[in-house]
């Protein structure tokens, strides 16, 4: 502050006195207020004085020409008030430092504010400063994430790359990482720790320190980590042994959070674990059902039950048209046994067979039996022949058509082992037999069964011929009778001659006959050869019955191809005009329809050899009848005929 004080200087000059007034200019310093020391700030919770200080204004020019009062006030954010003053006399220094404890004042805004006042009353200069108190840490901001997997919370920061993002309302079963955020404005130092890795609902504290040195402490809660697994109750199918060949599954699961449930039979994979399972076979089955928790947590638990019966039930497809064997045992094949006398017949049907009535109408599966069946039912069979065994299998008097073959194995007895049967099959136990459908119609029987395949039902039997009753015999040229041999050169097979036959001469020429070989399977019909056709022929087919099927075609005039025994284009093209020649659908592919009327053969001539026989060999015949007790008119009739007679 400038201004001029009056000041009265006198003295002798001379003889006289002399006044002299003199305006002598005064000076106040300007009004200052530091706190502690410049930074204006109380932080340290340990800090719990500060020093106020500064120049007072009261300061003139050449020296203290005043005194006066300087007041210091603290005032925090709730009104509490801290004083202190300094007094000056004329003579002090006009600078002040003013000590105050800060214990009683808020954290916050602190308002500090200085007023001087001269002696003669009136104010020499005032100001204020906002201070900022701050002696308790602030709070820092923390990071979370997950690991799939961690030991230590140092793999919270050496495995940064791996962080999923983390969820406080989602569960986990994985382990958390709680992390001292870097992110914030505020800079702390970890004093414990910076990463805590949390592997179950825990608290942790950090302790640190804050960017103004403040020593502080923060708890970090995790609560949804959930590490319990499901827990699975099976109802059924319960730990026990059933009868039925279905079941509907009844299986729950128990836990805090959402479960979601699969199951699995035999290995096999299901839709879902409620909806109806058909088609147990008998034995042992597992049932296991995997739970799945909203957090990650796995369980499994299985059933281990048993289906008995007698023989397994035929399990088909219900709405299909035809009918569809299913799987019921988890095998290829189904197999149905029944008792023939002391041993057991079996019948093997692929799985995913498909099954067809011949008179297309609908099958019902209660129409389907198996059922051994007395051979002294069976008649009109074959001549001289017997009968080793019989089977019913499908629906009584009505066919059945299989998509694929079926085995057969019908028991005949032990004493027939190596023996070679003729198999037979028939809509009737009296009439109607037949090789047709059968993929193989002999036998080699091996452990008392007789196998083989095919692919039509119902009744099957087997037979063989029984080896002839030793007859006398002649033994050549111009002997007596005998029952066969060879006479005079010419083969003569053993005649059953009735006594009816002898009462009607009837005159018998031998001649040789000149057998006609056929590969593959060959039935005889009339002495004729055809070739049976087993099974269904399409383009990429190789083998015998292909050869004998191009032979065939040829022979009917609708393939000018190569016999190759491979089925290609061009025998698809003669099997489509043959299958329309013989009103079939031209499809080109040798299935069943077609493989009947080709069965159906046509027959071929045997080659017959005519030969004039010698008088030697007349002479051998006339006396074999007469051997036999032939009686003269036979006799006589037979040499007519021959155009020789008895010497």
């Amino acid at each position: 502050m400038h201004g001029f004080r009056p000041m009265v200087v006198y003295g002798v000059f001379g003889s006289a006195l002399i006044f002299c007034f003199v305006a002598t200019p005064t000076f106040a310093a300007t009004p200052s207020m530091v706190v502690d020391g410049g930074s204006n700030t109380i932080t340290s919770l340990n800090q719990t004085t500060i020093v106020v200080s500064g120049n007072s204004g009261l300061d003139g020019i050449g020296g203290t020409f005043r005194s006066g009062t300087s007041t210091v006030a603290l005032v925090d954010s709730v009104g509490t008030i801290l004083t202190a003053e300094k007094v000056f006399t004329s003579l002090d220094s006009k600078t002040y430092s003013l000590s105050f404890d800060t214990t009683s004042l808020v954290d916050g805004s602190i308002t500090a504010s200085l007023e001087t006042i001269a002696t003669e009353g009136n104010t020499v200069g005032s100001l204020s400063v906002v201070i900022i108190k701050q002696t308790i840490a602030s709070t820092p901001n923390f990071e979370f994430f997950i690991l799939p997997s961690a030991t230590d919370s140092t793999e919270c920061v050496s495995r940064s790359g791996e962080f999923l993002s983390y969820s406080s309302t989602t569960p986990t079963n994985k382990v958390v990482c709680a992390l001292l955020s870097t992110t914030t404005a505020e800079v702390f130092s970890a004093i414990n720790t910076n990463a805590h890795l949390f592997t179950a609902n825990d608290s942790f504290a950090f302790t640190f320190n804050d960017s103004l040195g403040n020593t502080g402490a923060s708890t970090v809660t995790v609560a949804n980590i959930d590490t319990t697994v499901p827990i699975i109750s099976i109802a059924t199918p319960e730990n026990a042994t059933t009868t039925g060949q279905t079941l509907t599954p009844s299986v729950f699961a128990t836990d805090t959070n959402t479960v979601t449930l699969g199951c699995v039979l035999d290995g096999v994979s299901l839709a879902d674990c409620v909806s109806l399972i058909g088609g147990l076979a008998g034995g042992n089955h597992t049932f296991t059902v995997n739970a799945l928790d909203s957090a990650g947590n796995t369980s499994a638990s299985s059933s281990a039950f048993a289906v008995a019966f007698a023989n397994p039930l035929l399990s088909f497809v219900a709405s299909s048209s035809p009918l569809v064997l299913l799987p019921i045992d988890q095998t290829a094949t189904t197999t149905l046994s029944v008792a023939s006398g002391v041993g057991t017949s079996t019948i093997a049907i692929p799985v995913g067979t498909s099954i067809t009535r011949s008179d297309v109408t609908a099958l019902s599966t209660g129409d389907i039996s198996l059922t051994a069946i007395d051979s002294s039912t069976l008649s009109n069979i074959a001549t001289g022949v017997v009968i080793d065994g019989a089977l019913q299998w499908g629906v009584p008097g009505v066919g059945l058509e299989f998509s694929e073959a079926i085995t057969v194995n019908l028991y005949v007895g032990v004493a027939l082992n190596g023996t070679t049967l003729t198999v037979y099959r028939s809509l009737a136990l009296t009439s109607g037999w037949t090789q047709d459908g059968l993929v193989s119609s002999t036998c080699v029987v091996v452990s008392g069964l007789c196998s083989f395949s095919t692919t039509k039902a119902s009744y099957f039997t087997s037979v063989h011929v029984p080896a002839p009753t030793p007859q006398p015999s002649g033994g050549g040229g111009g002997g007596g009778g005998g029952g066969g041999g060879i006479i005079g050169g010419v083969s003569v097979s053993t005649l059953n001659i009735s006594s009816s036959i002898i009462s009607t001469p009837t005159a018998v020429v031998a001649t040789p006959v000149e057998t006609v070989s056929v590969s593959g399977s060959v039935g005889s019909v009339l002495g004729a050869s055809t070739y049976n056709f087993t099974r269904t022929l399409r383009v990429g087919s190789k083998g015998d019955d292909v050869k004998a099927l191009q032979e065939r075609l040829r022979d009917e005039g609708v393939y000018s191809g190569l016999v190759t025994s491979y089925f290609g284009i061009a025998t698809k093209a003669g099997v489509k005009t043959y299958q329309e020649k013989n009103a079939l659908p031209a499809v080109g592919i040798v299935g069943p329809m077609t493989r009947e009327v080709l069965n159906k053969g046509v027959v071929q001539k045997t080659p017959v050899h005519t030969q004039t026989l010698s008088d030697t060999q007349v002479s051998a015949i006339l006396e074999l009848l007469q051997s036999f007790g032939a009686d003269a008119t036979v006799i006589a009739n037979v040499s007519a005929s021959l155009g020789k007679s008895l010497p």
